[in-house]
């Protein structure tokens, strides 16, 4: 897709280019061409940061890079939607390649938490993976919260909040309909995974283990948690010489 904008190339926070021409959002690169420069063209994948203020995008291309698109008028919002979605996108096929996608499209807002502090609120849309839980924000970064990383999941009226052990949180509202769906969906993955994680340690041990000891010691593993197998083996004697 097109936009007509302006452009400045930043070097260490100084304007090195800068003029009128067209930014083009296509699946996998971004591209901007002036009137009276070459083309500038970047994979998603290699823009390593995006923010969106004062009806400006800037897009981090290194440590001291920086590119700048403004004058875009009305069209700010569906620009800076469109950029962040092909970019999540992108991001999420490297970062998920070998994870298998449960549930989709399940639109919601959210307000994400950092140590105690709200770093952003807005609509997104929740993904369900076999290991993990995505947010993707309309303007904002891809969200994962890993599920052997959660470590309340908490209910009032319509909304859920998930806090992970790294103090992050998300609370999630305006899921309408959905609520119900995507509650069972996610808590359904969370114990499919636990399952399986026993199912594994059960093998290890040809089926011989105690089961609450394998439940106990696969509620500490979850999906691997490699500090804390010294804990699993208190509960389930024999796992680490398996």
């Amino acid at each position: 897709m097109r936009f007509d904008a302006e452009y400045a190339l930043y070097l260490n926070e100084k304007p090195e280019e800068e003029g009128p021409g067209y930014a083009s959002a296509e699946e996998e690169t971004f591209g901007f061409f002036p009137r009276k420069a070459q083309p500038i063209q970047i994979p998603w994948t290699q823009i390593a940061d995006m923010s969106f203020t004062d009806y400006k995008a800037s897009f981090r291309l290194a440590p001291d890079k920086r590119l700048e698109i403004k004058a875009l008028g009305y069209k700010f919002e569906d620009f800076s939607r469109l950029a962040s979605k092909l970019r999540n996108e992108n991001l999420i096929k490297t970062c998920l390649a070998r994870e298998t996608l449960k549930k989709s499209m399940i639109e919601a807002e959210i307000s994400f938490s950092k140590d105690g502090k709200e770093v952003f609120r807005e609509a997104c849309e929740l993904r369900i993976y076999e290991t993990s839980l995505l947010a993707l924000p309309q303007t904002h970064e891809f969200l994962r919260f890993p599920f052997r990383f959660i470590k309340e999941i908490s209910e009032g009226d319509y909304l859920l909040k998930i806090s992970s052990e790294k103090g992050e949180s998300l609370e999630i509202s305006g899921l309408g309909k959905n609520f119900d769906h995507f509650r069972e969906s996610l808590y359904g993955q969370m114990n499919e995974l636990d399952s399986l994680v026993q199912k594994n340690l059960s093998a290890l041990f040809q089926g011989a283990a105690a089961p609450l000891s394998v439940r106990a010691a696969a509620k500490i593993l979850k999906e691997g948690k490699i500090a804390k197998l010294s804990r699993a083996e208190e509960k389930l004697p024999g796992l680490l010489s398996a």
